[in-house]
This record gives C-alpha cells, structure tokens and sequence, in this order.
C-alpha cells in the first residue's frame, strides 16, 4: 500500500505539477516565442509598410499627372480653321508666295532658299553617309538622339565620334534618358575618356516625374555648323537590313547643306543648354553663312516644337499645310493617331477635291495597341474620301508628308498627341518642286508594299478589334 500510494501521491504529485505549472510554463513558452518572432518582424513589417507607402504616394502622384494631362486636354483649344479655308478666296496654297509668308509669320520656321536637301530612305544609307560626315569633320559635331540601342550602330557612330575628339575636334553627344538608357553607363564612359562632351537628357528622378513624359523626340545630327541631318532614324541595329536579307524597319530621313542647318544647330544648343547650363555660340556650329548652293538650291526651313500649353507650332504647321492642299496630299506615319481637329481638316481637303492618301504601318507595326487606336478613324476619314494604306513590310516608321508634288516635310512629327503636344520635335519643311516629285514617287513605290483598307471590308471587321480601337481610343492622349 505503501508503494502504491507512493506510487499515486508521484502521479498527482506530476498531474499537479502539469496542471498548475505546465500551463504557465508552455503558454509562457509559446507567447514568449511569439513575442520573439514578432520582435524580429517589426523591422520587416515597418519597411513593408513604408514601401507600401512610398508606392502608394508614387501611384497617387501619378493619377495627378494623367488626371492633369487629361483635363489640359480637354481644355486646350486646338486649330480648327485655317484663316480663309472655306471662303472665296481659301486658305493659300503651298506653292503661293503668302504662304510661306504666313508660314514664316504664324509659326517660328525661317524658310530661307540655297539649300541642298537629299531624301535617305534606309538606315543602311544613313549611317554611311552619317560616319563619312562624322569622320570628315574639322569644326565640330553635335548629336542629340532620341532612340538609341547597344549594337553595330550604336558602335559605329561611337568610334567615329571618338576618332574625331581624339583629334581635338569638340564632339558633343546628347541622349535622351528615356530612349537611349538601353545603352548603359560604360557606352558613354567610353566616349568621355576619348573626350567627346557627354549629357543626358531629363534624366529621370521621382522628382521629376511630372515632367517625364514630355521628351525630346529630336534625332539631330550637325556636322560643322554646315551639314544637318533628322528624321526618323535612331542608333539601333533594327534600322539595318539582315545579312540574310531581312529588310530594316522603313523610314526617311533627310541630309541637308545650307542656311536651314543653322534652325537645327540653335535646336541642338538649347537643348545642351537645358542639360548642362552653357550656352553653345560661335563658329564651330554658327559658322558665318556660306554661299547658296549652284542652280539656287531647294527652300528650306526647320519646324522645331516643343512642349506647350496652347497650340503648338507643329499643330500651325500642320494645319497650314493640309488647309494649302489643292491637288494632292500624301501622309507617311508611323504612329497616326489625329485628333478631332485634324480629322476634320483631312476631310475637308478631300471634300475640295484634293487626292488624301495616308500610309501607315500594318500589322508588323511595334506597338500593337497603336495600330488599333489609328483603325478606330478608318471609317470617317474613308467616308470622306480619303484612302488608307498599311504597310505590309517590316516596320514603317516614316514621318513624311507632300503636297501639290512640291511642299514636303521630313522629320519626326508623328500625327498623335505626344508629338503634337508633349514632345519636342524637329521635322524640316521644303518647298522644291524637284525633291517633292521624288518624294511622290517613293510614296507610290510604298504603296506597292502596301494594303489598301477598303471600306466594306473594314466595316466586317470583328468585335474583338472593334473592342480594342475602343480601348486604344481612351489611351490616344498618351500614346
């Protein structure tokens, strides 16, 4: 007895012990673990808080800007009626001396004469005759590019940049934070320690967010104050043909001699002065003005817009040049989003008789939600008259406009919203009836390339692409 109650009093003894210790003991474990493990967390737990802040007031900060741009849109007046159009007399026509006048007037574009101005349709044939330029320099080169990508391209123009510093010929290169990033921070280490003069463009900061769309979409290459080049191309190998014969992305630019080269020399220098701070002069990229080219040369003129909050010179520009058809009006454009007032300009032209031919990319083109957002207007502008081509090449990314076979324009204005009111943009107006004949033959030979977008047709197409210009449609002021 005496061992089994020993035996009991040991099993209370250790009941009791679980049942007024263990409780304490266990719990005490489990919250103590608890308040280790939450005491290790809150580090974690208020950084996670504080990014998810941080996200918060980025993605707030944001909504006001898109809010902002939205209603500045909404508000802004755009130009609806040129002048005279619709009256008697009309707007002038762009062979008629008022209006270039008007042009001069309305618009900050110089059209001086004496200039020699060549169409260069693929990249291959751009950067030729860009290095030889380059390489041949005395006084100086100044390049401000928009797009840029590492490659054979991007290689080439940096050695011939090099070579030419390396020389003591003061080289300058300006690149856009948002469109040449791509090339990473080695490129440009490299040319600086050949000498070449390097800035970037509206870099980038959560500070400067607000302002991060609006872009310089200027590809501008000047070469002693004399030789200009703009135009759609960029630095990047997707402008080359393949060796095994795939064609490069379609475009033009141009290559220019003459007074106009000045306008894109002062393009250049106030941009590398929003960089930098100095302020470029004197002869190396102002030399004094040479003779006018032999046989009087083409008239000429840079029309260089930039971020504003009314109408802008690109949208004077363009209005004046539609509204001044009278035979013929032939649009290449990459991205071809018109708004209101410009569909109805092209409209008119065509109701007036004038021959509106627009040829923009097809299904190759690389944004997709771009091609949508342009379909959405096929309809009102082929009711009106107007006949619309896609490209079925490799990527079309010109930006050409003629009209009458004499006044054209060549650059990097695209018919959308962001170049018509958030970027800066520099496309190079020529009256010349020699370069306007040639530039309406490379418009028909890219038609040969191209599909024409039959009305019937278009109007079967199905409810999913019908879905998606709606989409496009409510993105259009900021694509």
């Amino acid at each position: 007895m005496l061992g089994t109650g020993s035996r009991n009093t040991g099993h209370r003894g250790r009941w009791m012990n679980a049942r007024t210790k263990s409780p304490r003991t266990r719990g005490g474990g489990r919250l103590g673990e608890l308040r280790s493990r939450a005491a290790r967390l809150r580090p974690l737990t208020l950084l996670t808080r504080g990014v998810g802040a941080l996200v918060a007031l980025a993605l707030l900060y944001l909504v006001v800007i898109t809010v902002h741009e939205i209603l500045d849109a909404a508000v802004s007046r755009d130009v609806r009626v040129v002048g005279g159009e619709g009256t008697p007399a009309g707007a002038p026509a762009v062979g008629e001396p008022r209006f270039l006048e008007q042009l001069s007037v309305l618009t900050p574009v110089a059209m001086t004469g004496g200039n020699r101005v060549e169409a260069l349709l693929f990249g291959d044939t751009v950067f030729d005759r860009m290095e030889a330029d380059i390489r041949g320099a005395r006084r100086a080169v100044a390049v401000q590019m928009y797009y840029c990508e590492p490659g054979r391209v991007a290689r080439r123009i940096a050695a011939a940049l090099a070579a030419k510093a390396q020389e003591g010929v003061p080289v300058y290169f300006l690149w856009d934070t948002f469109g040449c990033g791509s090339l990473g921070g080695d490129y440009f280490d490299t040319l600086r320690r050949a000498g070449v003069r390097v800035a970037a463009f509206r870099p980038i900061h959560w500070y400067t967010l607000h302002r991060a769309q609006h872009r310089s979409h200027v590809r501008a290459v000047v070469v002693d104050g004399v030789v200009g080049y703009t135009g759609g191309t960029g630095f990047a190998d997707k402008w080359l043909n393949g060796p095994t014969g795939l064609a490069g992305w379609r475009d033009t630019s141009v290559r220019f001699s003459g007074p106009a080269v000045r306008e894109l020399a002062a393009v250049f220098a106030a941009a590398w002065t929003e960089a930098t701070g100095v302020l470029l002069d004197g002869p190396d990229l102002f030399p004094p003005p040479a003779a006018p080219a032999a046989g009087g040369g083409a008239t000429a003129g840079l029309v260089y817009s930039s971020t504003t909050l009314g109408t802008s010179e690109a949208e004077r520009f363009l209005a004046l040049t539609i509204a001044g058809a009278r035979r013929t009006l032939w649009v290449t454009n990459s991205y071809f989003l018109p708004n209101r007032a410009f569909r109805d300009f092209l409209r008119r032209a065509a109701r007036r008789g004038v021959d509106v031919r627009v040829l923009v990319p097809g299904e190759r083109i690389d944004v997709k939600i771009l091609l949508y957002a342009g379909q959405a207007h096929y309809e009102e502008l082929m009711q009106a008259g107007i006949r619309v081509w896609e490209y079925r090449g490799r990527m079309l990314h010109a930006k050409t406009i003629v009209a009458d076979g004499a006044w054209t324009a060549i650059g990097t204005l695209n018919l959308d919203n962001r170049s018509l009111r958030l970027n800066d943009e520099a496309t190079l107006a020529i009256y010349d009836a020699g370069l306007g004949a040639a530039m309406d033959s490379v418009f028909l030979r890219d038609l040969r390339s191209a599909r024409e977008v039959r009305l019937e047709e278009f109007r079967r197409r199905p409810w999913a692409n019908r879905a998606w210009e709606l989409l496009a449609t409510r993105l259009a002021s900021f694509l």
